[in-house]
């Protein structure tokens, strides 16, 4: 699969450091192993201050399976926030499986999308929230309204 294009690095660069004030200051980007989510997680990993890793799974390929990303996401130590960067219409399902328990396209992405996900208490299907998630689209967006706020400070 080819890289982003320098537009797509462009526009993701400028709402990765909105997405970040979105974050705790520890926790986990995992990406699926494909160059574009890749890409879109190194330079959320680059805008995310604080203690954080990056972790590349198969299991984040398209067409991969549910139950396998979410064995692969509980046995994630260390608490703090859970972001995922994979692809359509793997990460939807993976998400309904988290928060409902089963495998219902709960949010919808484009390309370019990013989700944070956090089990408040046991890890188990049905037991997570979703912290935030982003399209292409409110990535244009959070990127005027984070250099706004950045003139008003």
């Amino acid at each position: 699969m080819r890289p982003l294009r320098p537009s797509g690095r462009k526009e993701f660069r400028g709402a990765a450091k909105g997405l970040s004030r979105l974050l705790t200051g520890r926790g986990t980007i995992v990406t699926s192993p494909l160059a574009r989510a890749r890409e879109t997680a190194e330079m959320l990993q680059e805008a995310w201050k604080g203690t954080h890793r990056l972790m590349e799974w198969e299991s984040l390929e398209p067409e991969r399976g549910t139950a396998e990303l979410f064995r692969k996401a509980r046995s994630v130590p260390g608490g703090g926030d859970l972001v995922l960067v994979g692809h359509e219409p793997q990460l939807s399902r993976f998400i309904g499986y988290c928060i409902f328990g089963e495998e219902l396209s709960a949010v919808r992405f484009s390309k370019g999308g990013a989700v944070a996900v956090d089990f408040p208490g046991r890890t188990e299907p049905g037991g997570a929230r979703i912290l935030w998630a982003f399209t292409r689209n409110h990535a244009r967006s959070l990127r005027r309204t984070v250099g706004s706020r950045s003139k008003e400070e």
